[in-house]
């Protein structure tokens, strides 16, 4: 079925890119429209309006929450001194699978961050609705660096450990000859 079809395509897009589980799992509450945004907060009667809370410009659903909102465009536009995000043209709605749809323009590297970012700037909204609201932009800029960095020299170590498994007559390569000391 097209429904199957499309939970199919969340899972290949958000599910198997190179973060964290957690972060995995917040991506794909943005693909399933199950975060807690005052417009979820509203259908279920938790909220007396879906209006944004921050902006005041428009219903809280989960891309007005991490792309449209103010303080999630302007990590993003902070994060584009360092990252070679897509274009904000790619950043627009194109219906239910939006989030499917940009990432899949995009190289699994990119996948990886867009993910983060999104992440993050659900991280400020947060701070903004449940905390003091004082996270900086720049903070979380140099947090998104520093994790990215750290998931990247965490993948170099599992790789470098799976070369580092000592050959013997078992597992040595077919045909290659075994140096005897």
């Amino acid at each position: 079925s097209t429904r199957e079809a499309n939970y199919q395509s969340i899972w290949d897009f958000v599910w198997k890119v190179g973060v964290p589980p957690k972060v995995r799992i917040f991506g794909w509450r943005i693909a399933t429209n199950t975060l807690t945004t005052k417009k979820n907060k509203f259908r279920r009667t938790l909220a007396l309006d879906p209006t944004c809370n921050i902006c005041g410009n428009g219903v809280e659903n989960e891309f007005h929450a991490v792309v449209v909102c103010t303080r999630s465009r302007a990590l993003r536009h902070e994060m584009r001194e360092l990252w070679a995000l897509p274009s904000e043209l790619a950043f627009r709605f194109t219906g239910t699978d939006w989030l499917q749809h940009l990432l899949g323009t995009c190289s699994e590297d990119m996948q990886a961050k867009i993910l983060l970012l999104l992440w993050r700037c659900w991280h400020l909204r947060d701070d903004c609705v449940h905390g003091k609201g004082n996270e900086l932009i720049r903070r979380s800029v140099n947090f998104l660096v520093q994790y990215e960095e750290e998931l990247n020299m965490a993948a170099l170590d599992v790789i470098s450990e799976k070369g580092k498994e000592q050959i013997t007559l078992e597992n040595a390569a077919p045909n290659k000859p075994v140096r005897q000391i």
